[in-house]
């Protein structure tokens, strides 16, 4: 699945190759700083320009990219989702009406299930998963996997 998604604030789609620095932003953004720019590049022009599972949240006003979600099919049915963003943007409801929008079109298609991973501090999965409940979606369920690693 690789569309995109219109939202009231927000375009979610697939990475563009022009959009490599927003994506160094994030991780350093949520890395105190510190990013591996090979290993960055690498990885976005192998896993992220060529898949369909990264979608950069981009704001319509000013076409930025304030962050990411990640999607995989885990089985039939079924998705795990992941997100990053910068962190001026948190806590303002854009991974939700991200994933809200992306939902929406999964629903379509006979997925019922979003998966969430999340390590022992990290509970950003978790509230976001929770953030579907205030969204009209039928019959949609969540679940929660946990590791301490």
């Amino acid at each position: 699945m690789n569309k995109i998604f219109n939202t009231c604030r927000e375009e979610v789609k697939g990475f563009e190759d022009y959009q490599l620095n927003y994506y160094y932003a994030i991780l350093a953004d949520n890395n105190h700083g510190v990013v591996d720019f090979e290993k960055a590049y690498k990885y976005f022009t192998t896993k992220i320009l060529n898949g369909t599972n990264y979608y950069a949240i981009t704001l319509k006003v000013t076409q930025q990219v304030i962050g990411y979600i990640y999607l995989n099919e885990k089985m039939a049915g079924s998705y795990e989702v992941g997100y990053l963003m910068l962190h001026g943007f948190e806590n303002n409801g854009y991974a939700s009406e991200a994933l809200h929008a992306i939902c929406k079109e999964l629903e379509k298609n006979g997925v019922n299930y979003i998966i969430g991973n999340f390590k022992e501090n990290d509970v950003k999965p978790f509230t976001l998963l929770a953030d579907l409940n205030s969204f009209d979606i039928k019959d949609f369920k969540k679940i929660y996997a946990y590791s301490k690693d």
